[in-house]
């Protein structure tokens, strides 16, 4: 799970929020129906949290409070479980699918022409 936090600098009205990413590992309890516990990893979950000041909180604090929330969000069929966060401070930017298909194109003719001359 990765989190993210959003900066807004022209009216400094968020200045200090920050998204937070955090990636969790989904987990499904496939005895669920039968009354018992048998969990198999199902998977990833983003969740996102927006906070102010986070990047100031210690670490070790931010993770325990990020576990704690997964836990609220998880029940008897499904768990989260925490892998990592990111602190973002800008929006995301998105790549077009028709130039990202372009650059794995020229990924895959690099790899084509570099194993036919070598």
């Amino acid at each position: 799970m990765y989190c993210h936090l959003t900066l807004k600098t022209m009216d400094n009205k968020n200045f200090n929020r920050v998204r937070v990413e955090v990636l969790a590992q989904v987990l499904e309890n496939y005895g669920y129906h039968e009354g018992g516990n048998a969990w198999k990893p199902k998977g990833a979950q983003m969740f996102i949290i927006y906070a102010d000041d986070v990047q100031y909180y210690d670490k070790e604090d931010l993770v325990e409070a990020i576990k704690i929330c997964l836990e609220k969000e998880s029940n008897d069929y499904t768990r989260f479980e925490y892998v990592n966060h990111e602190l973002m401070f800008h929006e995301p930017i998105e790549i077009p699918n028709e130039q990202f298909d372009a650059c794995f194109d020229a990924h895959m003719s690099n790899l084509i022409n570099n194993n036919s001359n070598g």
